[in-house]
């Protein structure tokens, strides 16, 4: 749950939390008990805040197709919002794919979900490139906000170049309770691995992805999980390494919070260096070849950016074409408004040219 809120008589905290691929608005009583939740929107809430007298909330709300804008709401059990802004007009302007959860079952039986964007004028029978985007964590997950940040790889600029998204939530992902929690604990590159490739196999199956164009991309563990990927399978005509960890028992030693390593390798590298070893795409570079693009923040603290030199000499070494971007001034996510639209770019460049075969770069791609 995010921040609690108290009533202005004192008798009930309003608090919201993600579920699932939403979040929510709830409420429970200051002496205690079951927390009720009070919204069941098809996408995401945030910043609510409550008028004097109790009876009337009003919160920003977005959707896949539907940037942010503020509603207002009587607190009740079932609570409708009616919008009151239009911040983004501009956006019903916009080609947008249609956007749908997705769920599909892990090699154990696990249940798995994601979100699918297809393709803007999708028709059904015609198979398209698929880009699947891994999130980072990996106690995060993808919901169904506006995917509209670098981070998100902006689905639906994808979607209007005729391009399916695939936002997997595999097994360590939040939002799904503790046990899915932690499912990925002394495990990563196993069974969450699996739940990716499962998912990508389903929208094959459902007869809308391209098994011949697909793509993947991830940052920061996303980035860990398609570095993994790329030693693990060669499905993938390209893939995007962003600031992703490549050789974990270096990695301990050399980022900003090896104890967060430690709770889910549950041993430091000198004393599993079997575990760690066994975890790391650089153990797997000669699997390799997968045309490769990798993209890193030069001050990165968390990631460092040893990471991806290392990926990148691998790669280079065993002649797989790879390209390295360092994006000055920039930690472990991107700040700067030009780097972040360099990021999206430089991807839709590199699978244009390897997945789709098109040879023109998209402009301002590369960045130096």
């Amino acid at each position: 749950p995010g921040p609690a809120t108290w009533s202005h008589d004192g008798n009930t905290l309003y608090f919201e939390a993600p579920v699932r691929t939403t979040s929510q608005l709830f409420s429970v009583s200051a002496q205690g008990g079951t927390p009720r939740q009070l919204t069941n929107v098809q996408g995401v809430i945030s910043s609510a805040t409550f008028s004097r007298d109790d009876r009337t909330a009003a919160f920003v709300e977005s959707d896949a197709q539907h940037p942010g804008d503020v509603y207002v709401a009587q607190l009740g059990d079932d609570m409708s919002g009616t919008k009151r802004t239009d911040h983004n007009p501009q956006v019903r302007d916009f080609a947008m794919g249609n956007a749908e959860v997705l769920r599909w079952k892990g090699t154990d039986g696990m249940d798995v979900e994601g979100v699918l964007y297809y393709p803007a004028g999708y028709q059904p029978g015609h198979r398209y490139p698929l880009l699947t985007v891994v999130h980072g964590g990996p106690a995060g997950a993808w919901d169904q906000s506006f995917a509209d940040s670098w981070y998100q790889d902006m689905a639906q600029v994808w979607a209007g170049r005729g391009w399916a998204v695939l936002y997997p939530n595999p097994r360590g992902s939040t939002n799904y309770g503790e046990k899915f929690l932690r499912a990925n604990i002394k495990d990563w590159g196993g069974g969450d691995f699996h739940d990716i490739q499962r998912g990508i196999d389903r929208v094959i199956a459902m007869g809308v992805a391209d098994s011949t164009k697909l793509a993947q991309s991830g940052w920061s563990y996303g980035g860990y999980m398609t570095a993994w990927t790329l030693t693990q399978t060669n499905r993938f005509k390209a893939v995007m390494v962003g600031a992703g960890l490549t050789d974990m028992p270096s990695m301990y030693g050399t980022n900003d919070i090896p104890r967060t390593i430690d709770g889910y390798f549950l041993a430091e590298p000198w004393n599993d260096p079997q575990q760690y070893a066994a975890r790391s795409a650089m153990t797997f570079i000669k699997q390799a070849r997968t045309p490769t693009l990798i993209q890193h923040g030069q001050a990165d603290p968390r990631v460092p950016i040893g990471q991806s030199q290392e990926l990148y000499t691998g790669l280079r070494l065993n002649h797989i074409p790879v390209d390295l971007v360092f994006f000055p001034r920039e930690p472990h996510g991107l700040g700067e408004p030009f780097h972040q639209l360099s990021k999206v770019r430089n991807e839709y460049a590199w699978f244009a040219r390897w997945v789709l075969g098109e040879s023109a770069p998209e402009k301002g791609a590369i960045v130096p």
